[in-house]
């Protein structure tokens, strides 16, 4: 018998770890083709293609390391569509044109998810910052630097 809980976790943990280790194939795979983000004040809300998305963190994390932590995790499923209430850390770090070189991020967090055939994808992402330490517009600076530089080559 599956545990759907822990599927919808798992789909979850594996789109963050894709994303540090800049597989962002796979984190697409685990979104639906258009997704809400909302980085709660951080960023506006908006809905966006999920390859924009993907492209767009492509380029945004390029040179950056980081490591999403997500934890404390209350799921409630009802038939293939799930809700997830979490909290999480987000550590960036890169060298930037402007501003501190990290970004140090304690969220909380809200996932709804649609079961796609045998996968849970993520299709709407909220994070609410609760304390944030260091540049908070460093993603936003390093995807700047990063088509500039792309328009110098």
């Amino acid at each position: 018998m599956k545990n759907e809980t822990l599927e919808v976790i798992q789909s979850l943990v594996k789109g963050f770890n894709a994303t540090d280790r800049k597989d962002f194939e796979t984190s697409r795979l685990l979104w639906t083709d258009e997704v809400i983000i909302d980085f709660g004040g951080v960023k506006a809300q908006q809905v966006m293609k999920a390859d924009d998305l993907a492209n767009w963190a492509k380029i945004a994390y390029q040179h950056m390391t980081t490591m999403h932590i997500t934890f404390n995790h209350e799921v409630n499923i009802v038939g293939d569509k799930a809700t997830v209430h979490s909290y999480g850390r987000a550590l960036h770090k890169q060298k930037v044109s402007k501003g501190e070189d990290f970004w140090f991020i304690y969220a909380r967090y809200e996932h709804e998810l649609t079961k796609v055939g045998d996968v849970w994808k993520v299709n709407k992402l909220y994070m609410l910052p609760v304390f944030e330490e260091g540049n908070s517009n460093l993603v936003n600076q390093a995807y700047e630097d990063a088509l500039k530089q792309e328009h110098n080559q």
